[in-house]
């Protein structure tokens, strides 16, 4: 098989019985999925769980799967769906979210930090758990763009494709987001220099 094929023709592969097809798409996903949901839910609910159904859904419309839009942006509508849907069910007041496998997240913090510097990586990982805490405040729709944006990749009209809002809500959630975050980083900056 070959590793190169789209996403697309790979689920379509997988739709016609292809297992190997799944795996690679799989392999692909997995990680930026996990991170979008866990980060999303924090430890309030079971991350681990959304990630399984989000793949079972994914295996059940194996066989009826169509390419109507990039398969990143079908996956992802499928964990948002799961995202709201288990907040809606459990109703959770979300709390600081944790970094726990390690994974960065570079948009805010910057990324210049050398590796070969034990103190820049020391700063960059502090940097990294402030922006998880003031993520976790924002309200939902807007860690929701943010995540999608700088998790996944997506384009804003990917975002309000996956979220199901307007383009320009789209942005409008994603700008309040950066500002809130920034000035929260600004301000948090600002209190440990005093």
């Amino acid at each position: 098989m070959d590793v190169q094929q789209p996403d697309e023709a790979l689920m379509l592969l997988y739709g016609e019985g292809n297992t190997g097809a799944f795996e690679l798409l799989y392999h692909r996903h997995k990680g930026g999925v996990y991170r979008y949901i866990k980060r999303h839910v924090g430890l309030q609910l079971d991350g681990d769980a959304l990630v399984q159904e989000v793949w079972a859904k994914v295996i059940k419309a194996s066989s009826t799967y169509l390419v109507s839009a990039k398969f990143t942006t079908w996956l992802y509508t499928i964990a948002h769906h799961c995202i709201v849907d288990a907040v809606r069910k459990h109703r959770h007041k979300f709390e600081p979210l944790s970094d726990e496998n390690g994974e960065d997240i570079d948009v805010i913090v910057a990324s210049n930090a050398q590796n070969d510097n034990p103190m820049n990586n020391v700063s960059a990982k502090q940097q990294v758990d402030r922006l998880l805490a003031i993520l976790s405040t924002l309200p939902a729709d807007q860690r929701d763009v943010f995540l999608l944006k700088h998790e996944a990749g997506f384009s804003v009209k990917d975002i309000a494709e996956v979220i199901g809002v307007g383009e320009e809500t789209a942005k409008t959630r994603l700008r309040y987001a950066m500002q809130k975050i920034r000035t929260s980083m600004e301000n948090e900056g600002g209190q440990n220099n005093e």
